[in-house]
Parts: C-alpha cells; sequence; structure tokens
C-alpha cells in the first residue's frame, strides 16, 4: 500500500535531503478512494510532528487519475547546519522516514501488526 519513491529533486536538478516522496495505491473504485483520501488526509493531519515535536513537518498530498496519492514529507531540521552536517542529516531523514512508515502502517494496516502479537 505504501512505497517510497526516494529524495525529492529540486527543480534545479539537485536533491533535497530533507525532502522525501511516499506512493499510495489505493483500489479504483470511486467512493473507496475518496473515503480512503479522506482518512489519509486525516491521519497526515494528526502525524504533524507526532514522532519529533522538535522537527517540523510540512507535508502535501497529491492525488493522480490512475488512483494514486504521492505524498510528499520535507523535515525542518532547526539544529543542522547545512555543509557542516549533511550525513547526520542523511541519517536523520532515513530515521524520520522509518518512523514514517511504522506510523502510516500501524494507521493503516492495524490487521498485519495485531498478527505479529499472537
Amino acid at each position: 500500500m505504501l512505497k517510497y519513491l526516494g529524495i525529492l529533486k529540486e527543480p534545479e536538478g539537485g536533491k533535497d535531503p530533507t525532502a522525501s516522496n511516499f506512493l499510495v495505491t489505493f483500489v479504483e473504485d470511486g467512493k473507496v478512494t475518496e473515503i480512503e483520501f479522506a482518512k489519509l488526509t486525516k491521519f497526515m493531519g494528526e502525524y504533524y510532528g507526532l514522532a519529533r515535536p522538535q522537527i517540523s513537518i510540512t507535508w502535501n498530498l497529491t492525488y493522480n487519475f490512475d488512483s494514486t496519492v504521492i505524498i510528499r514529507l520535507k523535515f525542518q531540521y532547526l539544529d543542522i547546519e547545512w555543509p557542516n552536517d549533511m550525513i547526520r542529516q542523511e541519517r536523520l531523514n532515513e530515521v524520520l522516514i522509518a518512523e514514517f512508515e511504522i506510523v502510516y502502517k500501524k494507521f493503516f494496516e492495524p490487521k498485519l501488526f495485531k498478527s505479529k502479537i499472537k
């Protein structure tokens, strides 16, 4: 259901290591898609700053004609200086992406987590 697409490319052709894209595919039934999109919007609104309140997260949902939605996350680090700490920033980005995936799956696919507990 959730597929990570990688780091967002900047318009100038470079890469922004603080921005990440995820692709979500929905069933092609219009009503199901509307309901799922509404759930996704609610989830993103509640997720904002949930895992690490010290890091500001901005997000954007793009609905595509093929019943897919792209989630764009941008993490805004306050305590990391760009040129001096790029490796630390990339590692933190990996952690934030992993945390987002876990929270997303727990919200949208709770059956997976319930069966593992048994």
